[in-house]
């Protein structure tokens, strides 16, 4: 709408010099033209604002909108999120339990080496007094001969 006017009234000022097609000058043309003008200016700009006031409407329909599809894919994001925190969390004390049983049957094979190597030593020893003893009487027996 903008240029011109719903009444189809030119928005341009009519020169002050204009007259009357008598010939004669007639006063209250001029102030009638800047009327027609100015009433012209008005509609002009109570279109506009009513154009614009469609177009905040519409934003703000827009901006409702919108709003409503990011609550609502919010509250699926959380959703979605709350599952997978749930999974992995299952999945956390899953591992967690495996790991203390994996822990507790090494540290039952490291109980059972240690008992192990405890015996083994043991046998060493009395192995070692044994060869002694035979080394002894080897040396005595051929002391005798």
């Amino acid at each position: 709408m903008r240029g011109g006017s719903v009444t189809g009234r030119s928005t341009a000022p009519i020169p002050a010099n204009n007259v009357s097609n008598l010939g004669a000058p007639n006063p209250n043309a001029n102030v009638r033209a800047k009327l027609l003008a100015l009433d012209d200016m008005v509609e002009i700009l109570g279109g506009e604002l009513n154009f614009h006031k469609r177009e905040v409407q519409m934003l703000r329909s827009e901006k409702e909108s919108l709003e409503s599809v990011l609550n609502t894919k919010t509250g699926e994001v959380r959703k979605t999120l709350g599952h997978e925190l749930k999974k992995v969390e299952d999945e956390m004390k899953r591992h967690y339990a495996w790991q203390k049983s994996e822990n507790s049957r090494i540290q039952q094979q490291v109980t059972g080496l240690k008992q192990e190597k405890t015996s083994l030593d043991m046998q060493l020893m009395e192995l070692e007094r044994r060869m002694a003893e035979l080394e002894l009487q080897m040396g005595h027996d051929a002391q005798h001969m």
